[in-house]
């Protein structure tokens, strides 16, 4: 699954999993599989470990299976919601790529853009409610999503209706701007 996810994701944000089974990206998937299954049949502490975000982890199954209700209602759950619909409508539009199947590539398409749209009232509904603090929702790096701003993966997700929110375009203005008189 991790490595899955690195190819959809990119280096956007770091990979998800490996920690937990002791393995970095630069290891072998042949090397991988053997580790996790030497690591699964024995008995160790990762059988012991909880999973620090389960709403997030069945999110992230839900999409990749394309259970667009399951998705929907794990993501309601998952928490940090503006950039868990923006990862879910990035993977969803690599996975699109990637179908060959036009009913079930249309149908990702489709959960892509209510994740996107989603992630859009979302964060219209926190623009409203407080200007400077969704400023920071959009620059502050999400540890239970390695690392990632939702700027970045609004970027990744080629996310255009999200970009098109007016709070979007004036953090980018006074991203843009910064110091500088607006007269000059």
């Amino acid at each position: 699954v991790s490595r899955l996810l690195w190819d959809l994701l990119g280096d956007v944000c770091q990979p998800f999993y490996l920690g937990v089974l002791g393995l970095d990206h630069s290891t072998g998937t042949r090397k991988a599989i053997k580790h996790v299954n030497k690591l699964l049949l024995s008995e160790c502490c990762y059988w012991e470990q909880r999973c620090l975000s389960p709403w997030a982890s069945l999110f992230i199954w839900a999409v990749l299976q394309n259970r667009s209700d399951m998705a929907v209602y794990f993501w309601e759950r998952a928490g940090e919601s503006v950039l868990s619909a923006l990862i879910g409508c990035k993977i969803l539009r690599e996975l699109s790529k990637l179908e060959s199947e036009t009913e079930t590539k249309l149908a990702m398409k489709d959960l892509a853009q209510r994740f996107e749209n989603l992630a859009h009232d979302v964060f219209g509904e926190c623009y409203q409610n407080s200007e400077s603090r969704s400023f920071t929702l959009l620059i502050r790096k999400s540890p239970g999503w390695g690392g990632v701003t939702c700027l970045q993966m609004a970027t990744a997700a080629d996310a255009r209706l999200f970009f098109s929110h007016d709070g979007i375009q004036s953090l980018l203005s006074q991203i843009w701007w910064g110091d500088m008189d607006r007269s000059t």
